[in-house]
Formats: structure tokens, sequence, C-alpha cells
């Protein structure tokens, strides 16, 4: 089942490379938050109760329905339904986060029977490199947010993967820094909306002068 999960994960990196439409690219991110949700259930569930309570209702709560949801109320207000043209064809965005797991997997493989946990290794890297690439090629502040909170998602495979031992000041850590960003930024992108009509970082440039 762990296995299952982690695949899906991987294959929503692959979907979100090509997807044109802001709300998929939220039901995503919603997505990955359900798969970490049931990744940490399964293998975490021999861990201290009150640390997998906590991670427990970090993905489940926050990656799957607040964030989500708050990602939605600022595409609506702000009137956001495509993701722009971005610097590269979707058909490279494709090719590059396949070749991202391939590498990822390659890699993964190469390090096997050290301490790391193989499987969330690979996941962990392709959902950091690809964050980082969507951050990257994508105009919108938006989806800026969203490579941002797929970067994160890496980072909390890539701590299963070191370990069952999770401590309750890094989950805190992590869930105060995402919140705060996510927060900042979707303040600014309203503000954005309302003094330029459009929420491209071209327009970031103007407020230099």
């Amino acid at each position: 089942m762990l296995d299952f999960f982690i695949v899906i994960f991987m294959m929503t990196l692959v979907y979100m490379a090509v997807a044109q439409r802001i709300h998929t690219l939220i039901q995503l991110v919603a997505l990955q938050g359900v798969l970490l949700f049931g990744i940490s259930f399964i293998h975490l569930r021999d861990m201290h109760l009150l640390n997998l309570i906590f991670i427990l209702a970090e993905t489940i709560i926050f990656k799957t329905l607040v964030v989500p949801y708050f990602l939605l109320t600022i595409r609506k207000k702000n009137k956001i339904t495509k993701v722009t043209k971005s610097s590269v064809p979707a058909v490279y965005s494709l090719l590059f986060v396949s070749g991202v797991i391939v590498m990822s997997f390659l890699l993964g493989h190469s390090l096997e029977g050290g301490p790391l946990e193989i499987k969330y290794f690979i996941g962990s890297l392709s959902a950091l490199l690809a964050g980082i690439y969507f951050i990257i090629v994508h105009e919108k502040i938006l989806t800026h947010v969203i490579g941002y909170l797929v970067l994160e998602n890496g980072i909390f495979l890539f701590s299963i993967a070191i370990g069952q031992q999770m401590p309750m000041l890094i989950n805190t850590a992590i869930l105060l820094d995402i919140f705060a960003s996510v927060l900042i930024l979707g303040i600014f992108i309203n503000r954005i909306g309302n003094t330029f009509q459009s929420t491209s970082i071209d327009h970031l440039t103007s407020l230099r002068d």
C-alpha cells in the first residue's frame, strides 16, 4: 500500500507539469495531502501517540483542507482560472519532471543499504526538484505558492526517509513556516490583484520604481 501511495504521489507531479488550470493544481496539492496522510498513518503508527496525532492532523487538516481552501478562495477572488503560458512548453515540463523521477529512482537505488528509506527518498527528491521547477517556469504568484507547497511536501517525505523519529519541534517549525508563507503571499496576491488587476510576477518590477 505504501508503494502505491508513493507512486500516485509521483504521478501527481507529472500531472502538475501539464495542468493548465489553477483549480486542477490546487486539487492535486490537496490529493498530495491525502497521500501523505495515508503514508504517515501506515509508516509511523508505531511512533509516540502525540507525535503521530500531530503529524496526521498536519497532513489531513492543514495540507489537505485548510491550505487548498485558502488557495481556492484567493483564486476566486482574483478570478484566476488558467495557468499563464510558462517560459517552457508543457511537453518539455513533462519530460523534465519525468526525467527527475527517473533520476531520483536511479539515485535512490544507488544509495540502497544505507539509513535512508529508499522509496521515500525517491518521492521526496522528485517533489523537491519538481517544486523548484514549477516556481522557476511559471509566472503567476499563486503557482509559485503551489510550487512551494510541493517543495514542502518533498521535505515532509524526506523526513520520513531518514527515520520514523520526527521531533515535535521540527513539525511545528515546518507548519508555522508554511502557514506564515502562504498567509503573507495570500495577502500579497490580493493586494496585487486589487492594484494591478493581475497576479503575474512581471508587474512586481513596477514596485521598484
